[in-house]
């Protein structure tokens, strides 16, 4: 009798033991789903003195984007008081044949599941998603892109993405874009990564939402990133930017400069694969000198995010006072940076515009001998003028007189009219008019005079039409010797 009661207390005892040691189980609402719609899963633990809530869930995240959606229960080493519930939704991160693994806590092990994954789609059509990664082996902080693109039928979707924080890297999300064409809508964002440390590496991103008629209608995990990023050279300095940088510069001022005066020198330093705060410290190489002061400094970033990359930029102005009356040299900038497809340092140096700076009383003596230089060129040009419309003037005068001439003596008259037009001397002969003539002009008149001559003075019979068409082709021809138009006195 004894010994029987003595094998039912261990019996007892035995079954005890079994009902409280810990067990998991974890159950699969559905086994079948699109992609951005999630599994609904339940993990449920007894026997247990730790929080269910601690699990590590690590081992779904290489397929799935988990949301804890509930927990609830209480601890213990009873079947009354173990029972404990995790409730979960798993999105799929890749369409097709997927494990939903084992997980191990508290020395209880839940059981793997297969699940399989469509392609998304609905009633209007498929909706395809894809992405793409700019670079697998960046350097330390050299910008990397991942970006999203998801076509659609449903005109009204939208994409969002949430900001990422993470220690180990920098990250900007790229705004959405949306683009309809033939009746698809084509979805576009993305993320701008700066790793910070080098090394092999496994990047998470935040879901991509879709959104439709104003609620998420799916979430998409993308898969982890890979990355090995490459670590920089040791004699990199931790503040030297990994991307090309480009400097601009301007005066606000587009006349010489008065000494004492201030003025502003805008700066601008930006660059296409850089965020603001990457971009390097120059201000520490403007110092003022016995030419120039330069006084505190005014700074503004700004950067713009999108499918390209991040466009930092960040403008200096820069105050300053010229000194001194002469040329004025502001300091030449002198940059370095990381270039990461040639995979060294490159030494940019720029220099600023240069500029003229004047006293005041410079100034105005400058400004009064332009002023008089003003006057006297005026002055003399409008005696030019004056000279040139007057000889103009008296040149048609003689061009009609030579036209309606009918004899020879009024052919040589016409002769005195040209030498007033010219401002030669009155009452010249004809050989004295036939070398002003040659002096000033080409081709010469030698011909033409020595038959002028000879009909007014020989009366050889000459024919007087002969000599008026010769005399107005010499004048209509004529080209001057002179390089330079000379007025003679008088």
């Amino acid at each position: 009798m004894v010994r029987r009661l003595l094998a039912l207390l261990a019996l007892l005892q035995l079954s005890l033991a079994v009902a409280a040691s810990p067990r998991m189980d974890l159950f699969i609402k559905q086994v079948e789903q699109q992609l951005g719609y999630a599994f609904e899963a339940k993990l449920v633990a007894g026997g247990m003195q730790q929080n269910l809530s601690s699990i590590d869930l690590s081992p779904l995240r290489e397929n799935f984007g988990v949301v804890i959606e509930e927990y609830s229960g209480t601890t213990g080493d009873t079947p009354a008081n173990s029972e404990q519930r995790l409730l979960m939704k798993l999105f799929p991160r890749r369409t097709g044949e997927l494990q939903v693994p084992a997980l191990n806590f508290s020395d209880a092990i839940s059981s793997p599941h297969d699940v399989k994954v469509l392609p998304a789609g609905g009633p209007t059509g498929a909706i395809n998603l894809d992405y793409h990664l700019s670079n697998a082996r960046p350097w330390q902080r050299e910008q990397l892109l991942v970006t999203v693109n998801v076509s659609t039928p449903d005109k009204f979707a939208r994409l969002e993405i949430a900001d990422e924080q993470d220690p180990d890297y920098e990250i900007r999300t790229i705004p959405a874009t949306k683009e309809t064409r033939a009746g698809t809508t084509r979805l576009g964002s993305g993320w701008v990564i700066f790793p910070l440390q080098s090394g092999p590496q496994t990047l998470s991103l935040p879901p991509v939402l879709y959104h439709l008629q104003g609620t998420i209608e799916r979430r998409f995990y993308l898969p982890d990133i890979q990355l090995n990023v490459k670590s920089l050279p040791r004699y990199i300095p931790p503040l030297m930017p990994v991307g090309q940088v480009f400097i601009e510069s301007a005066i606000d001022a587009s006349h010489p400069l008065t000494t004492g005066e201030t003025y502003d020198w805008t700066l601008r330093l930006h660059s296409p694969a850089l965020l603001s705060h990457f971009l390097p410290p120059v201000l520490r190489q403007i110092g003022s000198t016995d030419t120039s002061r330069f006084l505190t400094a005014r700074s503004k970033r700004s950067e713009e995010i999108s499918r390209r990359g991040s466009h930092g930029e960040v403008v200096h102005n820069v105050p300053f006072q010229p000194l001194r009356t002469g040329p004025l040299r502001l300091p030449e900038l002198r940059v370095q940076y990381f270039d990461p497809v040639a995979g060294r340092v490159v030494v940019a140096e720029y220099q600023p515009p240069q500029k003229w700076s004047i006293a005041l009383y410079w100034q105005l003596l400058l400004g009064a001998g332009l002023l008089l230089t003003a006057v006297l060129f005026t002055r003399t040009g409008r005696h030019y003028w004056l000279r040139w419309h007057r000889r103009r003037r008296h040149m048609r005068e003689a061009i009609e007189y030579i036209r309606a001439a009918t004899t020879d003596r009024q052919l040589r008259q016409a002769l005195h009219l040209i030498a007033r037009a010219e401002n030669w001397p009155a009452n010249l002969s004809i050989k004295k008019w036939n070398e002003y003539w040659n002096r000033q002009y080409s081709p010469p008149a030698t011909s033409v005079m020595e038959n002028l001559s000879i009909a007014c003075y020989a009366r050889a019979g000459i024919d007087t039409v002969k000599n008026r068409d010769a005399l107005l082709k010499l004048i209509n021809n004529r080209q001057s010797n002179r390089r330079f138009l000379q007025v003679s006195p008088g």
